[in-house]
């Protein structure tokens, strides 16, 4: 069993897993900008110390790859999500060098999509990294970037805050929901979010729309103005959230500016009751290459991989219509872009991750069985067109 709570313990902080006290607590009932600082301040710390002793060189002198950014963090994510640290390595000096603010934010994205209850110390850590830009150059961004890579790589891993998302972002019917809580003020909202059960449409649309619409967009929700941050905090004080989860909100909203963050709120929950769950492992392969990337580097969000997937398309049509698929690009993520090499799991969890990838995929929330997707034997298909691609750019 993966106890949730073992890399926070390991700040020797222990009000970090534990709600907020009064002194903590603003007029506001929010915590204290102060007592966030201070959390910085010991992350900080804590990462000086772990760089300074792990040894990472400042410096590789190999040439970049590609001046690409969206390529080499395509590469970098999804190497850290199949546990691969060398490459891992590779692509975070790269995407330094390209673009170093773009780097650390893509880093903290990953901690906040990938790792999440996995290592919540890192996620805090990466966090705090992305705030302070003088800090990160006194002490060397490419040593920082591959001190986090690597470690996330090796990292357990948790996309459940993805996941919970998905409910919300890729179901058709969201906005119909949302407008039944539309009218609701902020207590309303805040009991919607505390009563339903978790991972619920309503439970998640209510905690959007606390926080609001029109700072932070939804592709199904319209826009609405809501809380803001405070509203947030004010209900994660309320519900008695740990300290930690407090930083996470806050800095993950503020730094990040990521929907991502949101969830969190109702992690702290779902983390304050199950502090230990199981672990699944997954034999996942050493990547084909094409060119200096690996293959699945290529996806929706880089060009090439958009102009190969398109071809892809066209040339499956027949049994990507009889599959009932509805959005390719979601397919090919199903396939090999959400592979973990060592995820949590547990009862309330794989429900909310087969319907978020059934919704994603197909469009509705009935259960999938993933074997069935991998049997298709589709990636070999694509990756041949992507290797075209590749050359004749």
């Amino acid at each position: 069993m993966f106890d949730v709570w073992e890399s926070v313990h390991q700040l020797s902080q222990p009000c970090l897993t534990r709600a907020a006290t009064e002194p903590a607590i603003s007029s506001e009932g929010v915590v204290k900008d102060s007592n966030l600082r201070s959390i910085d301040t010991f992350l900080w710390e804590d990462v000086e110390r772990a760089v300074l002793e792990g040894g990472v060189r400042p410096f590789q002198h190999e040439s970049l790859y590609t001046a690409d950014k969206w390529l080499t963090t395509s590469a970098l994510q999804k190497s850290i999500r199949r546990g691969h640290s060398e490459l891992a390595e590779r692509y975070a000096r790269s995407s330094v060098r390209i673009d170093p603010d773009h780097a650390f934010r893509r880093l903290a994205i990953i901690a906040l999509e990938d790792v999440g209850l996995g290592d919540l110390k890192l996620v805090s850590e990466t966090l705090a990294i992305l705030g302070n830009k003088l800090r990160r150059r006194s002490l060397g961004e490419e040593r920082l970037a591959v001190h986090l890579a690597v470690r996330m790589s090796s990292a357990m891993k948790s996309r459940l805050a993805c996941d919970l998302l998905s409910l919300i972002e890729y179901d058709n019917e969201a906005s119909k929901k949302a407008e039944r809580v539309s009218c609701l003020d902020t207590v309303a909202l805040s009991n919607f979010v505390r009563r339903e059960n978790f991972g619920s449409t309503t439970q998640l649309v209510s905690l959007w729309m606390l926080h609001g619409t029109d700072r932070l967009r939804s592709r199904q929700l319209n826009s609405i103005e809501g809380q803001g941050q405070r509203g947030l905090m004010r209900l994660m004080t309320n519900l008695s959230a740990p300290l930690i989860f407090h930083y996470i909100v806050r800095m993950g909203l503020s730094r990040c500016r990521d929907s991502l963050a949101l969830p969190y709120v109702l992690l702290a929950q779902f983390a304050d009751q199950n502090p230990l769950l199981r672990t699944v492992r997954s034999d996942i392969p050493r990547p084909e290459l094409i060119g200096s990337y690996p293959s699945f580097a290529y996806d929706m969000h880089t060009r090439i991989g958009r102009r190969a997937i398109k071809k892809f398309e066209v040339n499956c049509t027949e049994q990507l219509r009889a599959l009932g698929v509805r959005d390719v690009g979601n397919l090919i993520f199903a396939l090999e872009g959400g592979c973990l090499d060592r995820r949590l799991s547990s009862v309330g969890i794989e429900p909310i991750r087969s319907s978020a990838c059934a919704l994603e995929v197909f469009g509705h929330e009935n259960s999938i069985n993933e074997d069935i997707l991998f049997e298709l034997n589709l990636l070999p298909k694509l990756d041949a067109i992507r290797r075209q691609a590749a050359v004749s750019v």
